[in-house]
């Protein structure tokens, strides 16, 4: 971490979803978003409630995480350039799948 507290890198930026603190950041509301669209996934958080074992507002975000089952993949690139040639090329590779990209 820097001098500011925020972590740094890919793993730090992660582990702030994993431990349920990223709610309202980009990555971490599309997956509370998609989470609350769920009536299976809202109907156990409602269950936890009406049986007097609510749970906090980051525990949420972190069950939102763990129902999306996210899998990320990074490597890297000599160039700004090359990244977006290699992202570009992966979206088309992938245009069938069910990608969570903001460029799609």
């Amino acid at each position: 971490m820097r001098g500011g507290g925020k972590p740094e890198g890919i793993r730090g930026r992660l582990s702030v979803y994993t431990r349920g603190k990223g709610l309202v950041s980009g990555l971490g509301e599309a997956v509370f978003d998609r989470a609350l669209a769920d009536p299976e996934w809202l109907a156990g958080r409602l269950a936890e409630v009406k049986g007097g074992t609510p749970i906090r507002a980051k525990e949420w975000g972190r069950a939102a995480f763990v129902r999306a089952d996210l899998h990320i993949r990074w490597t890297v690139t000599e160039d700004r350039a090359s990244a977006l040639a290699l992202e570009r090329a992966c979206l088309d590779a992938l245009a069938k799948s069910d990608l969570w990209n903001r460029h799609r």
